[in-house]
């Protein structure tokens, strides 16, 4: 059986990468970065830590975690 998926919420993304949440807004709308899609639950933001992953490894990101 396959592990769940881990989700982080909107402001644990922000520590993640240093951004205010207007800088994770912009983000989100520009389809040039092609940033995670954010799940919508109870009005608020999560993205799935896979797919945070993925864009990491096709931006060459690199954290200081």
């Amino acid at each position: 059986m396959a592990a769940p998926d881990k989700f982080l919420s909107g402001p644990a993304v922000r520590k993640r990468y240093g951004v205010s949440a207007q800088s994770l807004h912009r983000w989100m709308n520009d389809s040039d970065l092609a940033f995670p899609r954010p799940m919508l639950i109870r009005r608020k933001l999560y993205f799935k830590e896979a797919d945070l992953l993925a864009w990491e490894a096709k931006h060459s990101v690199s954290l200081d975690i």
